[in-house]
């Protein structure tokens, strides 16, 4: 069987430094891919020209086709890995954040354990903090609130997660698609919606992707490394939450509607209405508390309501195309 043409998308937003180990780990690929391609979301620091150095230090290999996008402002992660994609043509697309490292041999083992199986659109790796020991993600589930379950956040690795098998979406830190299955779930021409600036397009990319009837298959011998987070799991969500004040408003809002974005495209009706209560419940505490320390989020209000009412005009414009099915939403994705 021919090898995979793999091409490879990193995202960057004042990343410089970060850059200089992440390009030459995919270069290092013991599969090399055949395209290479960096969007740069307006980088206030010397990310281009970092990113350059680090391609030059590692002797870039001549078949791989290596282009930089250069956007005017922040275009998002949504918008920016959809700018990538369409600037590949691999028949398999690594979406790659540039605080991420690929072990060498990363997509070999990806291609390994796709090659087989037609129905599995995306994958996930075991990703690991930079200390070795630290998960940070061995793919992806939703929980009944509608909160993405990154599985085995902060935990240590003692091998619990050495089984091969199928989880509900992958990270888009680290995440390999077939190009497929992003062309079959793609609406309006975006394969990653738009409407999500950041936050949560992962996880709804491949919610659309299970309704189509795809799957995300975890392999475990695909190791990398993320920076996200710190090495220290104990209460790191819930230090997170309470740290939401000082983050910008912008993060704020797009953390606090997306995974109702989500929510209200892809989860079947009987199911939103059950768990309803526990998300007005769940929201409404994070909301209150947000709202007494950065009121100036009501002005967001107007926008809110608009990317709500889009959401609901794309579910019903989805549900069309295939009935839902009822996929694996937690649990051990080994199988």
């Amino acid at each position: 069987m021919n090898p995979p043409r793999v091409a490879v998308v990193v995202i960057n937003w004042n990343s410089g430094t970060c850059l200089a180990d992440c390009l030459p780990s995919v270069l290092a690929q013991t599969l090399p891919p055949a395209e290479l391609v960096i969007i740069d979301n307006a980088s206030s620091d010397d990310s281009p020209a970092a990113g350059r150095r680090a391609l030059e230090a590692a002797g870039r290999a001549s078949s791989c086709r290596v282009v930089w996008v250069m956007n005017r402002q922040n275009e998002g992660f949504s918008r920016a890995a959809n700018q990538g994609i369409a600037a590949t043509t691999g028949d398999w697309v690594l979406l790659l954040n540039p605080d991420a490292v690929l072990s060498p041999a990363f997509l070999e083992e990806a291609w390994g354990a796709l090659r087989a199986r037609p129905e599995a659109g995306s994958l996930a790796g075991k990703v690991l903090r930079f200390d070795h020991r630290t998960l940070d993600t061995t793919g992806q589930f939703v929980r009944a609130d509608g909160r993405v379950r990154e599985r085995g956040y902060g935990e240590v690795d003692h091998g619990q997660y050495e089984q091969p098998g199928e989880v509900f979406s992958v990270c888009g830190a680290v995440a390999l698609y077939r190009r497929t299955m992003l062309e079959d779930v793609a609406l309006d021409g975006e394969y990653f919606d738009e409407d999500f600036f950041a936050f949560y397009e992962d996880a709804d990319l491949g919610w659309r992707a299970q309704r189509r009837g795809w799957r995300c298959r975890y392999q475990p011998t695909a190791v990398a490394y993320h920076a996200r987070g710190g090495t220290n799991p104990s209460g790191a969500r819930l230090w997170a939450r309470w740290q939401m004040p000082r983050r910008p408003t912008a993060i704020q809002f797009h953390v606090l509607l997306n995974r109702h974005l989500m929510l209200i495209k892809n989860e079947p009706a009987g199911r939103l209405w059950l768990h309803w209560p526990l998300l007005l419940w769940a929201d409404g505490v994070d909301l209150g508390y947000l709202l007494l320390a950065r009121p100036r989020l009501l002005t967001w209000a107007p926008r809110a309501a608009a990317l709500l009412r889009r959401a609901l005009d794309k579910r019903r414009r989805m549900a069309q195309s295939r009935p839902v099915p009822a996929p694996t939403r937690s649990g051990a994705g080994a199988g």
